[in-house]
């Protein structure tokens, strides 16, 4: 694997991690995605749903992660 193989792979697990995270935050807050973003909070919350007790995530964020380089390479 080269560096920006490498590289490109820390931004995808940092764009699960950050999505992830907003995900959550609307949840907790009770608050409904925006319409535009509906369909991508839903796509999110199928492979990592929203937390409501103590559960290891990584494995989810790492699928997550793999999500996000599969639709970078469909781009």
């Amino acid at each position: 694997m080269d560096q920006g193989s490498d590289a490109g792979r820390c931004v995808d697990a940092a764009m699960a991690m950050l999505a992830m995270i907003a995900s959550q935050a609307l949840h907790v807050t009770e608050r409904t995605p925006p319409p535009a973003l509906r369909s991508f909070v839903d796509q999110i919350r199928a492979i990592v749903p929203p937390v409501g007790a103590d559960r290891v995530l990584g494995p989810e964020l790492a699928r997550l992660a793999e999500w996000f380089t599969q639709k970078v390479f469909e781009a």
